[in-house]
C-alpha cells in the first residue's frame, strides 16, 4: 500500500527544468527512506519520540514537494540541495 502523501513519480512539477525534477526526485526518495523506517518502527523497537521525529521529517518533506510545485528558482535549487545532503545523511552514501 502506497503513501497518498508521497505522490507518484510520474507526477509532473508545474516547473519545467532539470532542477526541478532532480529536486522532486530526490524529496520522494526521502519520503519512501522515512516511510519504510515508519513502516519498521515496531521492529526496529523505535521509541514514541523516534516515531514521532520520523513523522514531523516526513511531514515535512510532503510540504516541500508541495512548494516545489510553485516555487521560483532559487527556492527549487536550495530545496534539491538541502534534500540531495538529507538523503545522503539517511542513507550513508
Amino acid at each position: 500500500m502506497t503513501d497518498p502523501r508521497i505522490p507518484d513519480d510520474s507526477m509532473p512539477l508545474s516547473q519545467p527544468g532539470g532542477d526541478a525534477r532532480q529536486a522532486e526526485h530526490t524529496v520522494k526518495e526521502v519520503l519512501r527512506w522515512y516511510q519504510a523506517r515508519l513502516a519498521k518502527a515496531g521492529d526496529l523497537g523505535l521509541t514514541r519520540e523516534a516515531i514521532d521525529e520520523l513523522q514531523d521529517a516526513r511531514d515535512q518533506a510532503a510540504d516541500d514537494l508541495d512548494l516545489l510545485e510553485e516555487a521560483d528558482e532559487d527556492t527549487t535549487v536550495q530545496i534539491a540541495v538541502s534534500y540531495a545532503a538529507k538523503l545522503k545523511e539517511l542513507t550513508g552514501t
